[in-house]
């Protein structure tokens, strides 16, 4: 049922009507519908804020790709999000992920960055390191401010504009 309110939030739908809860506790508060003879409760859609997503791959335009579990939720998570924050274990130039390999589109991401060397996404989050993404960039905390206190990292440009 919570993937199914965070689906319905992603395409845009006010809710879903589902058997589950029925006659129990659950169905206290909401509305409950008969369809053909059936009762249902509607669940309200979920959208959130941010959504912070693990790909496998990522290109420089910001196209995903995941791997094993990681392809059930994460395309769903970033359809129902205002604002998707992806961390990659690698960003390659684009054009090297098959077009048929991209489970989120790069129209659908704000911001990202690279794993390792750049930190976790949820950190870099955090301590405010993470700009617009609509572009080539990626985190450097190795650049962060001198002055004392402040843990902002800046933008490096890690590959060539084409």
């Amino acid at each position: 049922t919570l993937v199914e309110r965070i689906r319905a939030g992603g395409f845009g739908l006010g809710g879903v009507l589902t058997p589950t809860g029925v006659g129990t506790l659950v169905e206290e508060g909401k509305r409950k519908l008969e369809v053909q003879g059936r009762e249902y409760l509607l669940e309200i859609a979920l959208r959130a804020d941010f959504a912070l997503v693990q790909a496998f791959l990522a290109d420089y335009d910001g196209n995903l790709a995941y791997a094993l579990t990681a392809r059930n939720f994460n395309p769903l998570m970033a359809l129902a999000a205002d604002m998707v924050i992806a961390e990659s274990q690698e960003i390659v130039p684009v054009g090297v992920i098959a077009p048929d390999d991209v489970m989120t589109p790069a129209v659908l991401v704000d911001r990202l960055g690279a794993k390792g060397d750049c930190g976790s996404a949820t950190h870099l989050l955090l301590h405010g390191a993470w700009r617009r993404f609509r572009g080539p960039a990626v985190v450097a905390p190795e650049k962060a401010s001198a002055r004392p206190g402040d843990t902002r990292a800046e933008i490096a440009i890690a590959f060539p504009h084409g």
